[in-house]
């Protein structure tokens, strides 16, 4: 019985590590992408233009709901439906200050949390 749970710990570390060991012998085929000019030269350049991406995406999917909600509150008649609108504006406003305040709270901390450089440049 100790046996097994000892390889049910094992198991998740194992699948942990493969990917990190694979990132950080990560060489990109092309140093930029085409659509979006960015330099991916190495897998910490990688991180960090993808954190960004994600951030930037987050406050844009939070601005259209936004405006998706603000949209349903004006075009509806029904008390319910205002109430749900108000609801999905709150909570796109609220997922935006999670995102923001998680990055503010890194870079207050440590600037070179927010830089993601993981793997040293060998």
């Amino acid at each position: 019985m100790k046996k097994h749970i000892r390889h049910l710990l094992v198991l998740p570390a194992l699948l942990f590590a493969a990917p990190v060991i694979a990132l950080a012998q990560y060489v990109p085929l092309s140093p930029s992408l085409p659509i979006i000019g960015r330099d991916f030269g190495d897998i910490n350049s990688l991180l960090n233009n993808l954190l960004t991406i994600a951030v930037a995406t987050a406050a844009l999917l939070a601005v259209i709901m936004i405006a998706i909600g603000g949209f349903k509150y004006m075009t509806t008649d029904s008390v319910f439906a205002m109430s749900g609108a108000k609801e999905q504006i709150a909570n796109a406003v609220v997922g935006l200050l999670i995102v923001v305040s998680a990055i503010l709270i890194l870079w207050t901390i440590n600037p070179n949390l927010v830089s993601l450089n993981l793997f040293s440049s060998s």
